[in-house]
């Protein structure tokens, strides 16, 4: 496994991809320490992801690393935590309640126009940022009633510095401790703090608002999450960081690539 630390680092998706046609549907990597197998069938996958699912938990490589950023949010959590958290936040996507994001979303969009329309013919644009940023203020809006548009770029960076590392640290065998302060480790540290930051001025406005009487024109999920019981202010901050970074990180994606 040594000798494909290089190949890996350089094209990880070639190297599953070689690892499947040489060994089959299910290859077991000779990592030490740990047991790694990669399910490269449909069947193999409906029965890891479906039919099986409950003898399985999320304590894989991978999302051990999403962890990082998302704690033991909805995306990361496993087992009666999980339940809890799926019933909880299932109210805030049905289909009434979706209707109303759609508001939300032309008031994006018409923000992004406005951004891009004095722009002269042939003027290069960032489109994968303009597209973060323009579903981070739909799902702040939408999920949360809260305007992010003021720190939309500075929590754009902070997404996608925290994203690389993890992804680096997927991809390694042998991923360093957190405690050590290489590069990766500080930008990660310095992205959670953003995260951190924007998740408490959004949660004390809100409890602010609450106590003067003030509520939101749609129950939203920030509502539904502060109303629940047994969520510390941690459990809190992981699941509205979970729905920041996975509500808006691969819709942008695919909206990049529209262009």
């Amino acid at each position: 496994m040594l000798r494909a630390l290089p190949r890996i680092r350089s094209d990880a998706l070639g190297f599953l991809r070689e690892s499947a046609d040489r060994y089959g549907d299910l290859v077991e990597f000779p990592i030490p320490g740990q047991k790694m197998f990669f399910a490269n069938h449909p069947d193999a996958v409906k029965q890891l992801l479906q039919t099986e699912h409950r003898t399985h938990d999320r304590q894989t490589v991978q999302y051990k690393s999403l962890s990082l950023i998302t704690g033991n949010g909805l995306l990361t959590s496993d087992g009666e935590l999980w339940k809890r958290q799926r019933r909880l936040m299932q109210p805030a996507f049905h289909r009434a309640v979706l209707d109303h994001f759609v508001e939300h979303i032309d008031v994006a969009v018409d923000r992004l126009v406005a951004s891009w329309s004095p722009l002269p013919p042939g003027a290069e644009v960032d489109v994968d940022e303009a597209m973060m940023r323009t579903a981070l203020e739909a799902v702040g809006r939408s999920l949360f009633s809260h305007d992010l548009s003021g720190e939309a770029s500075e929590l754009v960076r902070a997404v996608l510095r925290a994203l690389d590392v993890v992804v680096a640290r997927a991809r390694s065998p042998f991923p360093l401790p957190m405690t050590l302060p290489t590069p990766g480790n500080v930008a990660l540290r310095n992205s959670l703090r953003t995260l951190d930051r924007t998740v408490q001025v959004m949660v004390s406005a809100r409890r602010l608002a609450e106590q003067r009487g003030a509520q939101p024109q749609t129950p939203d999920l920030l509502g539904m999450l502060l109303a629940s019981e047994g969520f510390d202010d941690r459990q809190l901050s992981d699941e509205i960081v979970t729905l920041i970074v996975a509500g808006h990180e691969t819709v942008a994606t695919a909206l990049t690539w529209t262009f």
